[in-house]
């Protein structure tokens, strides 16, 4: 679980240096919006995958 947090973290460094980058406007929201998908996407696959979600093996 302790890697899964590092590369959210990673992630969201990443996303944070991009958006200082980028600096104010439209492509800023958009960059956030795509960083929180992208690391709300990461913690979901790997609860999923580590067997969190019930049924989740099944298939």
């Amino acid at each position: 679980m302790g890697l899964t947090y590092a590369v959210a973290a990673f992630g969201a460094a990443v996303v944070i240096a991009v958006c200082v980058a980028t600096g104010p406007g439209r492509a800023l929201v958009k960059l956030l919006v795509v960083g929180a998908l992208l690391i709300g996407g990461n913690l979901t696959a790997s609860r999923a995958l580590s067997g969190g979600f019930a049924g989740s093996r099944h298939g």
